[in-house]
């Protein structure tokens, strides 16, 4: 016999399976339908396995990639950049770094490093893990946002 699972748990599982590029097209369709206002983009990070495996041969990969940290890229820049400053408990911060991750995702020491720096220079610093954390992670942050 098959056991029946309720509508969250399958909604659990769903997420869990989601690519970390899914988690990002899925929040950037949220921002913009209840945040339209909200001035945020992207790295180029998530592309980079996109453009690898239907661009580029893993020949060409190399000068793509000197390509693009001669024009600035960092390693460890977070997914999604969000250009609203926010007063939160007493502490002024200028913007706002998302790195996304699936549910069992590990963060890099590279995105760690840009994330302290960034801290330290008063941008809100989160790594979300799953879609769920990241909507509720945006509404805590853009709340009372115009």
């Amino acid at each position: 016999m098959f056991s029946s699972i309720s509508i969250s748990e399958y909604k659990k599982m769903i997420e869990a399976e989601m690519s970390e590029d899914t988690i990002q097209k899925k929040l950037v369709l949220y921002i913009k339908e209840h945040y339209p206002n909200v001035l945020f983009t992207c790295s180029v990070a998530g592309l980079l396995p996109i453009l690898t495996k239907r661009t580029f041969s893993s020949q060409k990969y190399s000068p793509f990639l000197s390509k693009i940290k001669n024009m600035g890229y960092r390693n460890g820049t977070p997914d999604l950049i969000i250009f609203e400053p926010k007063e939160i408990d007493g502490l002024h911060y200028n913007g706002m770094l998302i790195e996304l991750k699936k549910i069992k995702g590990k963060i890099s020491d590279y995105q760690n490093e840009f994330m302290k720096l960034a801290n330290e220079r008063n941008y809100y610093c989160v790594v979300c893990f799953g879609l769920k954390q990241a909507i509720d992670t945006i509404d805590f942050y853009l709340a009372n946002h115009k």
